[in-house]
């Protein structure tokens, strides 16, 4: 087995699950909704710093299902103005018709999850910091989208990003 951090929403409470799909020697990482802040520098050097130190070799961006802010959204209840909640309710703003056409609800979160992903990635690949060790090191970005309740986790394709 890799080495592998994840990043994972602190509600969601993923650790567990995750540990029984992947084994005890994984290592989390937590932001709100998964939205964190690699575009600030000492934030991208410390978790460069953690993937040196422990010789990791994966980085997972993971987004559940059951995700009260992707709920909340989806169900048009009030925000409370967090940075999350504001990159969560834009991304389904520009992706609203794909979103919603979906055909159930869980679809929708899955949908969603996946977007949400996707523009984690960008946000890595868009620091230069980041664009520049992740060139000169191996370091695999993959995507899962879970859903506890159902004891499933889908791994997804993210964007090739070439630097």
């Amino acid at each position: 087995m890799k080495n592998s951090l994840f990043l994972v929403c602190p509600f969601s409470n993923l650790e567990q699950f995750l540990r029984q799909q992947y084994g005890q020697e994984v290592f989390f990482l937590t932001a709100m909704a998964g939205q964190s802040q690699f575009h600030e520098l000492p934030y991208a050097e410390a978790v460069i710093d953690l993937i040196e130190r422990e010789q990791l070799s994966e980085l997972y961006l993971v987004n559940d299902t059951a995700c009260r802010f992707m709920n909340g959204l989806l169900d048009e209840a009030p925000t409370h103005g967090s940075m999350a909640e504001g990159k969560l309710e834009q991304l389904l703003v520009e992706n609203y018709c794909e979103i919603k056409s979906q055909p159930t609800r869980t679809a929708q979160l899955k949908k969603m999850a996946a977007f949400n992903l996707q523009a984690q990635l960008h946000e890595i690949t868009s620091n230069s910091f980041l664009q520049t060790w992740l060139t000169q090191n191996r370091l695999e970005i993959k995507g899962l989208i879970t859903s506890k309740a159902e004891n499933e986790v889908i791994e997804i394709q993210l964007g090739v990003y070439e630097f």
